[in-house]
């Protein structure tokens, strides 16, 4: 008898599945789809994300294909999170007015040096610089010919900011 009512359970459990699926398929290929933007979208979108949870809401109430509402909470979450994610790594680039202006730091080594043509190429992280903006920013350094930089060390720089190609 109870492995009876086991089955039964499971059975009705079986049911819940499908929605999974596709919750998790539109919140994947809305994340990928807008992390393929060229440019981040505008915080404003955040009305959008919330406006189409609120939508999939209705739709899952008002309907009997769930499956649309389910998709559409999909594209909301992974729309939402993603473009969440996006404004963070935006908020953490430097700010356009640094870039081709010299001003002295002091910056720690975060990585391993790797030589190249012109010196050592090491990524590093300031710690003292001139905006609170450009503070723990990382940053790709060219230490000329010399001494190689070492993991943790601390070095005061006369820096020069430029995009990477």
């Amino acid at each position: 008898m109870k492995s009876r009512s086991a089955l039964n359970e499971l059975a009705a459990f079986r049911g819940y599945r499908p929605w999974v699926l596709w919750l998790a398929l539109a919140m994947t290929a809305s994340a990928i789809g807008l992390a393929q933007l060229s440019k981040t979208p505008e915080p404003i979108w955040r009305l959008l994300w919330l406006g189409m949870g609120l939508l999939s809401l209705s739709l899952w109430l008002k309907t009997t294909q769930r499956v649309i509402a389910y998709v559409l909470l999909g594209v909301a979450l992974g729309g939402g999170l993603m473009h969440e994610r996006m404004l963070h790594w935006q908020a953490q680039s430097i700010p356009p007015i640094w870039l081709n202006t010299t001003f002295p730091a002091q910056v720690v080594v975060d990585g391993i040096a790797k030589p190249t043509a012109s010196g050592w190429s090491v990524l590093t992280r300031l710690v003292d610089s001139p905006s609170p903006a450009l503070t723990h920013a990382q940053v790709l350094l060219t230490f000329p010919n010399g001494r190689e930089p070492l993991a943790g060390e601390e070095w005061s720089v006369e820096l020069r900011l430029r995009e990477t190609q």
